[in-house]
């Protein structure tokens, strides 16, 4: 899915700009200053989140399918007791 690359670089630009404009001494609309820094560190939590979801998705959608079973034929001692795929006969 690419909704989770681009919340991923989303989340990062958010994360890196809280981050940089923390450490550049930039003021932010209302923000506490010991605040920012945690929050550029959330962003970058989900940035990181978002991205291993889109490559996990991503390397299950390249993977091969998965390939069917050979049907398995009968041994050759052939034992009706053992045969669960035929019906009970009925008890008398």
């Amino acid at each position: 899915m690419r909704y989770n690359l681009i919340m991923g670089i989303v989340w990062l630009c958010i994360g890196v700009a809280l981050i940089v404009g923390h450490y550049a001494g930039f003021q932010r609309l209302g923000m506490d200053r010991e605040l920012t820094p945690l929050l550029g560190f959330l962003a970058m939590v989900l940035a990181a989140w978002n991205m291993v979801r889109w490559w996990a998705s991503h390397s299950a959608a390249k993977a091969p399918p998965p390939r069917k079973r050979s049907v398995e034929e009968r041994p050759s001692e052939y034992n009706p007791a053992f045969d669960f795929t035929r019906p009970e006969p009925p008890q008398k």
